[in-house]
């Protein structure tokens, strides 16, 4: 934390006017890399044809961000310290994943074929986003 508050040439004291904790930055900077990582995969499935190659270009775009070992080092920080986060900052966190899931809930929404029985695909999004989730946190730590 003094490593970055130097490099940004701020104060103990004028960080904490802007955050009430450490944990309370990393959850913006989090929310921050969410944000971007679900554009970039948005921009990967748009490229893909329709149907489940859309959701495998969103799994292989989360995966890249493990498999890359600049973006690994940069995300360990946020996998190390999920847990805590997500207890103190529920809700935040929760519209965090929402942004991952979206897109993810949208292609397998598509790739399904008409006439197929109903399902709850965003319990389906869910799924998959736990599982891929949890590889490359494996993968990083």
């Amino acid at each position: 934390m003094r490593a970055i508050l130097r490099q940004a040439g701020l104060s103990t004291e004028a960080f904490y006017r802007h955050f009430s904790s450490k944990d309370e930055l990393l959850l913006v900077v989090l929310a921050d890399g969410r944000h971007r990582l679900a554009g970039y995969l948005t921009h990967r499935m748009d490229r893909a044809p329709e149907g489940f190659e859309r959701v495998r270009a969103w799994i292989e775009g989360v995966m890249a961000q493990a498999a890359d070992p600049v973006a690994a080092s940069r995300t360990k920080p946020f996998v190390a310290n999920l847990g805590r986060l997500t207890e103190r900052f529920p809700e935040e966190m929760a519209r965090s994943v929402d942004a991952m899931v979206d897109p993810l809930h949208r292609a397998l929404t598509r790739a399904v074929a008409p006439g197929v029985r109903p399902r709850d695909r965003r319990a389906d999004a869910m799924a998959v986003y736990r599982l891929v989730i949890s590889a490359m946190q494996t993968h990083v730590l």
